[in-house]
């Protein structure tokens, strides 16, 4: 029993070591993508948008409203944020990046 809590003991230390990560002073890249932002369309918007693939990009929301106002920030084009998954309560449909 001793040797067990002993093994148990160095291996949690052990996970906590390497669990360890100082935060890296000489970060190279943002944290976030300060070009982009993401959208998300209300029920109504979603019933006028065309449906859209992840991966595909298109130039126009169909939403007069919207369209005008991405213009007026020179943001040309759309994707999906996130891939279709069986988790119909996320609707992560509705989300949109800018590109």
């Amino acid at each position: 029993m001793k040797r067990f809590l002993i093994v148990l003991c160095f291996l949690s230390s052990l996970i906590c070591l390497f669990a360890y990560s100082p935060e890296d002073a000489n970060r190279s890249k943002p944290l976030f993508a300060n070009d982009r932002f993401k959208i998300k369309l209300t029920e109504k918007a979603m019933h006028n948008r065309l449906p859209n693939k992840l991966g595909e990009i298109s130039t126009s929301m169909e939403i007069p409203e919207l369209d005008a106002l991405m213009k007026e920030h020179n943001v040309s084009d759309y994707s999906l944020a996130h891939r279709a998954v069986n988790d119909k309560i996320w609707e992560q449909e509705r989300y949109w990046i800018t590109l």
